[in-house]
Order: C-alpha cells, then structure tokens, then sequence
C-alpha cells in the first residue's frame, strides 16, 4: 500500500445527489445583517464622536457597538480537532 500511494496520483472523487442549495438565503440574510449592523455602528459614531477625534477613540466606540451587533449573544461555537481546539463550551 505504501509503494502504491509513493507511484500513484492521490485524490478522491465526492458524488452525491442533487439537493436544493440551501446557502443561499443564509447568505443573503448574513449580508443584509452586515448591512443593519453597520448602519447602525455609523449612526452611534456620528452621533457620539465630533470631527476631528482622534482615530483611537473613534475605533474604541466602534468596536465596542460593534461587538454585541456581530455575536448577536451567542457564545463562541466550540472547534473541533486542529492545532487549537479551545475551551469546551
């Protein structure tokens, strides 16, 4: 088995059977989310920071509105196997 995997070409093929792509929507929605949140993180800037601040203070606003629009509360999801697994959850 070793001397055949060291001659031939390695690969496989992955068939399955057509199914509806269900990718779509989730990803339109993502995207209009990205949107809302993002709006929303623009209004917040606009409305608490002046012209002219300094660009520190206006990432510190940003990211802390930011931050709970992106993770929506969820807790982190845990990764299974790889280098780093992480915490379990």
């Amino acid at each position: 088995m070793v001397q055949k995997m060291k001659e031939g070409p390695d690969g496989f093929v992955l068939l399955r059977r057509r199914a509806p792509r269900r990718w779509v929507p989730r990803s339109v929605s993502g995207f209009v989310l990205t949107l809302v949140i993002s709006y929303i993180v623009a209004y917040v800037a606009g409305r608490t920071v002046a012209p002219g601040t300094d660009h520190m203070a206006v990432f510190r606003i940003v990211g802390t509105v930011r931050i709970p629009g992106t993770t929506r509360g969820r807790r982190p999801r845990r990764r299974s196997g790889g280098a780093c697994p992480g915490p379990r959850w």
